[in-house]
């Protein structure tokens, strides 16, 4: 699923080069099983620069240290897939330490959202456990991340998801003076991570209910949706200046406006809670109420009028 965009970024970070052994001219790094020992493949420089010093070349055909991660997904309710992701990092013992590859990889993963399959997903880290395989000479670390999926939602008009979505790319940068990455409508990058110049925000909806403020016409149903908004960028100060900001805007705004004119009006009672996560809860909540027309009843055109009529005297 998401597996090719984590390959793809972790082989692009120089920081890894000096640690990883090479297999098949790139850095050791593998999807759930390294190759067998004897693989030919273990030390071949093709189309890779190395250092032509004769002890770097010796280091390199080591078969450590590599990177083993392997994902572990479920279905979720919610948010459609959430699970596991292991990292391991191997290294040989007494010559590579995994305590000094530890805090370079994490970082790598640690908040960055990969993409595959039309699905986005966030990896947040959990733990770092540190191992011996005395048998095999070998030391390292299993870092471990958990995995949310961020589904696109948006659907039919008129959708509440998508019109939130084209507010936030076209008004609030603007107002925030900061390019958001709104995820489920921007185009996705295989592997990106919220920046405070480039934060990100996901809006997903929650339920939506008949609304009890407004009754139902014979040509419209009332309906309340309840959308919650995770903000994401790495100083916890500008999710909350953002928070803010949406739920003051949108209190003066009151209504945004669907593309057939007709509104989707945000109710007064904006909750925020910026102690919240922000992958798995979001930290502002709002409801909006809109209608939806009814199909017209089909009808059979009058083909041929003749209008009679008495003169008057």
């Amino acid at each position: 699923m998401i597996e090719k965009a984590l390959y793809k970024h972790l082989q692009s970070q120089d920081s890894l080069e000096p640690y990883l052994a090479i297999y098949n001219g790139k850095m050791a790094i593998f999807n759930q099983e390294a190759p067998s020992d004897t693989d030919p493949a273990w030390g071949q420089y093709e189309d890779y620069e190395y250092d032509e010093d004769e002890d770097e070349e010796i280091e390199r055909e080591s078969q450590y240290g590599r990177i083993v991660f392997a994902l572990d997904l479920s279905d979720d309710t919610e948010r459609e897939y959430s699970g596991t992701l292991a990292v391991d990092v191997l290294c040989e013992e007494g010559i590579q330490f995994p305590e000094d590859l530890e805090p370079i990889v994490r970082p790598l993963i640690d908040g960055y959202f990969f993409n595959g399959d039309n699905i986005t997903m966030a990896a947040k880290w959990n733990s770092s456990n540190y191992f011996t395989q005395p048998t095999e000479k070998v030391v390292g670390v299993t870092l471990t991340f958990g995995l949310l999926a961020f589904p696109k939602q948006t659907t039919i008009e008129p959708d509440p998801i998508r019109l939130i979505n084209k507010w936030t790319k076209e008004e609030l940068t603007k107002i925030i003076d900061k390019e958001i990455t709104v995820i489920g409508h921007d185009t996705m990058r295989d592997a990106w991570k919220p920046i405070e110049d480039e934060p990100a925000i996901y809006w997903r909806l929650a339920n939506t209910n008949k609304c009890s403020w407004i009754p139902d016409t014979y040509n419209c149903s009332w309906r309340t949706a309840t959308v919650y908004g995770h903000i994401m960028a790495p100083d916890k100060n500008v999710c909350g200046i953002i928070a803010r900001t949406i739920g003051s805007t949108l209190t003066l705004k009151k209504r945004l406006i669907f593309e057939d004119v007709s509104p989707l009006m945000v109710d007064r009672n904006i909750r925020i809670n910026l102690n919240s996560d922000e992958f798995r809860v979001g930290q502002i909540t709002i409801d909006a109420t809109y209608g939806i027309l009814a199909d017209p009843r089909p009808y059979t055109p009058v083909v041929n009028l003749n209008v009679t009529g008495k003169e008057v005297t």
